[in-house]
């Protein structure tokens, strides 16, 4: 009869995470989803990454933050041109980090999708983070660093 007792609160509160996470009543800090390009994406910005690895290539970042569900999400994709090494542009994408004023909101961009022609429309993926949305975010621009920059 204990186990019944034990069972029964472990089961409700398993219950319960699972209906909270159906629902989409909060966001885990970590998910990450796909958003298409639309009209909210005019508030997103670009920076461009040089390569001096011998190769002549380049690679454009673009990027911005959205609310979703009380939280700030980080968005972005990344388009190279020119002869840009895979290994160079993953290890160039793990050193970047998108900031808010003074505050980082995430470190390692590897998240972000390449997007070229072939693949059609391109997609944003976007990483939810730990921290509250404020409507501020919408009017700040939000900025790529590079560690050793």
């Amino acid at each position: 009869m204990k186990r019944l007792r034990v069972a029964v609160p472990i089961a409700f509160h398993a219950f319960l995470t699972a209906l909270f996470l159906a629902t989409g009543a909060f966001a885990q800090t970590g998910t990450t989803y796909e958003r298409s390009i639309d009209s909210l994406t005019k508030s997103f910005t670009r920076t461009t990454m040089k390569w001096q690895s011998g190769s002549s290539g380049q690679t454009m970042i673009f990027y911005g933050v959205e609310e979703y569900k009380g939280r700030i999400a980080v968005c972005g994709l990344h388009n190279s041109s020119g002869t840009v090494p895979r290994d160079v542009l993953i290890k160039g994408l793990a050193l970047a980090s998108v900031s808010s004023g003074r505050q980082t909101l995430v470190e390692d961009l590897r998240f972000f999708k390449e997007f070229t022609q072939s693949r059609g429309y391109p997609r944003f993926t976007c990483k939810v983070t730990k921290y509250r949305w404020d409507p501020a975010f919408a009017r700040i621009k939000p900025k790529v660093n590079f560690r050793g920059e």
